[in-house]
Protein backbone atom coordinates (compact mmCIF):
# COMPACT_ATOMS: atom_id res chain seq x y z
CA UNK A 1 0.00 0.00 0.00
CA UNK A 2 1.32 3.73 -0.89
CA UNK A 3 1.54 6.51 1.10
CA UNK A 4 -1.72 7.63 -1.47
CA UNK A 5 -3.36 4.55 -1.06
CA UNK A 6 -3.15 5.18 3.11
CA UNK A 7 -4.16 8.43 3.15
CA UNK A 8 -7.03 7.95 1.29
CA UNK A 9 -7.88 4.48 3.53
CA UNK A 10 -7.80 7.01 6.62
CA UNK A 11 -9.67 9.68 5.20
CA UNK A 12 -12.41 7.73 3.78
CA UNK A 13 -13.55 6.50 0.30
CA UNK A 14 -14.06 10.24 -1.01
CA UNK A 15 -16.60 10.30 -3.93
CA UNK A 16 -15.44 7.83 -6.00
CA UNK A 17 -18.17 6.16 -7.83
CA UNK A 18 -21.10 9.01 -6.10
CA UNK A 19 -23.79 10.03 -8.76
CA UNK A 20 -25.77 13.20 -8.75
CA UNK A 21 -29.11 13.57 -10.18
CA UNK A 22 -30.40 17.18 -10.22
CA UNK A 23 -34.22 18.45 -11.67
CA UNK A 24 -32.18 19.11 -15.29
CA UNK A 25 -29.58 16.42 -15.33
CA UNK A 26 -27.44 13.76 -14.53
CA UNK A 27 -23.84 12.99 -13.74
CA UNK A 28 -21.47 10.07 -11.90
CA UNK A 29 -17.83 10.55 -11.07
CA UNK A 30 -18.34 13.61 -8.96
CA UNK A 31 -15.88 15.32 -6.42
CA UNK A 32 -16.13 18.04 -3.30
CA UNK A 33 -16.23 20.92 -5.80
CA UNK A 34 -19.47 19.69 -7.86
CA UNK A 35 -20.80 19.65 -4.48
CA UNK A 36 -20.18 22.85 -3.96
CA UNK A 37 -21.47 23.94 -7.56
CA UNK A 38 -24.62 21.71 -7.31
CA UNK A 39 -25.20 23.65 -3.92
CA UNK A 40 -24.55 27.17 -6.10
CA UNK A 41 -26.78 26.73 -8.40
CA UNK A 42 -29.38 26.20 -6.00
CA UNK A 43 -28.80 29.09 -4.45
CA UNK A 44 -29.03 30.75 -8.31
CA UNK A 45 -32.57 29.01 -8.42
CA UNK A 46 -30.53 27.36 -11.42
CA UNK A 47 -31.87 23.59 -10.02
CA UNK A 48 -34.85 22.75 -7.51
CA UNK A 49 -32.61 20.19 -6.16
CA UNK A 50 -30.09 17.67 -6.14
CA UNK A 51 -29.93 13.68 -5.32
CA UNK A 52 -26.76 12.53 -4.27
CA UNK A 53 -26.48 9.10 -4.09
CA UNK A 54 -23.02 6.68 -2.78
CA UNK A 55 -22.21 3.43 -4.40
CA UNK A 56 -22.95 1.71 -1.37
CA UNK A 57 -24.99 2.82 1.52
CA UNK A 58 -22.90 5.42 4.29
CA UNK A 59 -23.93 4.41 7.80
CA UNK A 60 -27.01 3.19 6.28
CA UNK A 61 -27.76 6.16 4.44
CA UNK A 62 -28.49 5.45 0.57
CA UNK A 63 -29.20 8.71 -0.70
CA UNK A 64 -29.52 12.29 0.26
CA UNK A 65 -30.83 15.38 -1.15
CA UNK A 66 -30.30 18.95 -1.11
CA UNK A 67 -33.08 22.06 -2.03
CA UNK A 68 -33.60 25.02 -0.96
CA UNK A 69 -35.85 25.96 2.09
CA UNK A 70 -35.55 28.13 4.45
CA UNK A 71 -32.20 28.25 3.38
CA UNK A 72 -30.25 25.14 2.52
CA UNK A 73 -32.39 21.39 3.39
CA UNK A 74 -30.82 17.96 3.42
CA UNK A 75 -32.98 15.37 3.77
CA UNK A 76 -31.31 11.61 4.22
CA UNK A 77 -32.69 8.46 3.33
CA UNK A 78 -32.05 5.88 5.90
CA UNK A 79 -32.08 2.00 4.92
CA UNK A 80 -34.77 0.16 7.11
CA UNK A 81 -36.56 -3.29 7.34
CA UNK A 82 -39.07 -4.57 4.45
CA UNK A 83 -37.78 -2.38 1.72
CA UNK A 84 -38.92 0.91 3.81
CA UNK A 85 -36.25 3.84 4.29
CA UNK A 86 -36.36 6.24 7.07
CA UNK A 87 -36.43 9.41 6.06
CA UNK A 88 -35.01 12.67 7.94
CA UNK A 89 -34.82 16.34 7.23
CA UNK A 90 -32.86 19.01 8.56
CA UNK A 91 -33.83 22.88 7.38
CA UNK A 92 -31.92 26.06 7.65
CA UNK A 93 -28.46 24.90 7.15
CA UNK A 94 -26.33 27.46 5.21
CA UNK A 95 -24.83 26.02 1.93
CA UNK A 96 -21.40 25.29 3.50
CA UNK A 97 -23.04 23.54 5.97
CA UNK A 98 -25.11 21.28 3.28
CA UNK A 99 -21.94 20.64 1.52
CA UNK A 100 -20.01 19.51 4.83
CA UNK A 101 -22.88 16.92 5.09
CA UNK A 102 -21.97 15.83 2.22
CA UNK A 103 -18.01 15.47 2.59
CA UNK A 104 -18.28 14.11 5.77
CA UNK A 105 -19.89 11.00 4.43
CA UNK A 106 -17.89 10.70 1.34
CA UNK A 107 -14.97 11.39 3.62
CA UNK A 108 -15.51 10.09 7.37
CA UNK A 109 -18.01 7.73 6.68
CA UNK A 110 -20.46 9.46 8.99
CA UNK A 111 -23.88 10.91 8.40
CA UNK A 112 -25.50 14.12 10.34
CA UNK A 113 -27.24 12.68 13.84
CA UNK A 114 -30.52 12.05 12.72
CA UNK A 115 -31.56 12.21 16.32
CA UNK A 116 -31.03 16.02 15.88
CA UNK A 117 -33.21 15.90 12.53
CA UNK A 118 -37.27 16.23 11.67
CA UNK A 119 -38.69 12.59 10.59
CA UNK A 120 -40.42 12.54 7.47
CA UNK A 121 -41.22 8.92 8.40
CA UNK A 122 -40.69 5.86 5.62
CA UNK A 123 -40.67 5.95 1.99
CA UNK A 124 -40.05 2.71 -0.17
CA UNK A 125 -38.42 4.54 -2.92
CA UNK A 126 -37.11 8.25 -1.33
CA UNK A 127 -35.74 9.29 -4.31
CA UNK A 128 -38.47 8.13 -6.93
CA UNK A 129 -40.83 10.55 -3.81
CA UNK A 130 -38.44 13.36 -3.88
CA UNK A 131 -37.92 13.31 -7.73
CA UNK A 132 -41.40 12.90 -8.47
CA UNK A 133 -42.09 15.92 -5.37
CA UNK A 134 -40.09 18.27 -6.83
CA UNK A 135 -40.72 17.92 -10.35
CA UNK A 136 -44.46 18.44 -9.46
CA UNK A 137 -43.43 21.85 -7.82
CA UNK A 138 -40.94 22.79 -10.85
CA UNK A 139 -44.52 22.37 -12.99
CA UNK A 140 -47.05 24.37 -11.12
CA UNK A 141 -44.56 27.28 -10.84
Amino acid sequence: MGLFDFLKAKKGKGFDNWRAETDLDKFSGIELKDIESYVSRIDDMIYEFVILTPPEPVDGCDALMICKEDGFRVEVSIKGDHSMNRVYAKTGLSAAEAVAIVGDMADKGVIPNVEEMENLGTSGDPKKTWLSRKIQLHEVQ
